[in-house]
């Protein structure tokens, strides 16, 4: 699956949901990592495109996340640059990687 034109693969992961949170362990990396609501809900996106075998950009996030949360137009900018950010995160958490 490709995310963002990049072959990614996603890490071993146990996931559990407290409140308004999803906590995720990294098996591989035994790191723990506590996304927020809208952090999960770009996780949740990845993860049924990679499972799907359905590549995805950060557009079609926003997309999903403005159905989510009703964004304006307005704001849609401004979530672009949250969802790569976030993104970017769940690379460093080893949690997503780039395949060669």
């Amino acid at each position: 699956m490709k995310l963002n034109d990049v072959e990614i693969s996603v890490s071993k992961y146990i996931s559990e949901e407290l409140e308004n949170d999803v906590v995720l362990y990294n098996e591989e990396r035994m790191k723990i990592v506590v996304l927020n609501h809208t952090a999960s809900l770009i996780w949740k996106t990845i993860i049924n495109n990679c499972n799907n075998q359905r590549n995805l950009s950060t557009n079609d996030i926003v997309i999903e996340l403005q159905k989510s949360y009703n964004i304006s137009e307005e704001e849609i900018k401004n979530i672009h640059s949250d969802v790569n950010e976030t993104i970017k995160l769940l690379f460093q958490a080893s949690l997503i990687k780039a395949e060669n």
